[in-house]
């Protein structure tokens, strides 16, 4: 009996990938160029967040009006500004290369204290070509804003960004890092390891300075539960805010 040799027909057309296998190619292909640049471009930006804390000397937190001012300064751009879960939430827009990034600043009114400030960045499709450069040069500018808006932010930042934990059993595994300043503020810092390349980016990148009496303080906890339960699950934080503010209260 002869041998039987099945080939392959190369005048058929490649089969393409199915849309659940697309997905896991394009978040893997994330992983491998986005965020562990961006986790090497963390840990190497020390010096130029030295640098711009030793140019910051305004309290920039005595005021969302104030801390506004300062983002509109470094370049950001208002792109909102409403009430959610009974705190005043300002949003503001600025591209940075390859990334948009995004600040809200968040107080029980315009004129009282900074209460918590988010600064985060996501991906822009069109313009997606990471480079060395272009990761640093946007977790400096996320480092720059922070100190801008809370003088001792750099030392919590480093700190932070030294002591991240892998953390996987969430929807979007990360690494997160958490410290505090001497003044009264606690940063935390995530990184996602995937990220979707759709037509709604995922969030590649959170930073969260919030006063630690923010933190504990009762009327908020609902408003920093919803906050946090968004970042551990990579969602976009004003989108589930506004969902959170819109729902009725339980019960």
């Amino acid at each position: 009996m002869g041998d039987v040799r099945q080939t392959v027909d190369y005048t058929l057309p490649i089969p393409l990938p199915s849309p659940d296998h697309q997905q896991r190619i394009t978040r893997q292909k994330w992983f491998e160029i986005g965020a562990v640049a961006l986790l090497i471009a963390a840990g190497a930006g020390y010096l130029v967040w030295r640098d711009v804390r030793s140019q910051t000397t305004a309290d920039n937190s005595v005021s969302l009006t104030a801390s506004a001012e300062v983002i509109k300064q470094a370049g950001g751009h208002a792109s909102g500004g409403t009430v959610l879960l009974n705190r005043h939430f300002q949003t503001f827009r600025q591209e940075l290369t390859i990334f948009d990034c995004q600040v809200a600043l968040i107080g029980e009114g315009t004129e009282d204290p900074l209460e918590t400030a988010v600064i985060w960045l996501t991906p822009v499709p069109d313009k997606w070509a990471p480079t060395a450069e272009a990761m640093q040069g946007a977790v400096n500018s996320v480092a720059s804003l922070a100190q801008k808006l809370v003088r001792s932010a750099g030392d919590a930042l480093e700190k932070a960004s030294k002591t991240m934990i892998y953390v996987s059993d969430t929807k979007r595994p990360h690494d997160k890092g958490v410290a505090g300043t001497s003044d009264g503020w606690k940063i935390t810092y995530v990184t996602y390891r995937s990220a979707n390349e759709g037509a709604a980016p995922e969030p590649a990148l959170y930073l969260v300075l919030q006063r630690l009496s923010a933190g504990s303080n009762p009327d908020l906890a609902v408003f920093n539960r919803t906050l946090y339960e968004a970042i551990e699950q990579g969602d976009d934080i004003e989108t589930v805010l506004r969902g959170a503010s819109a729902s009725p209260p339980p019960g």
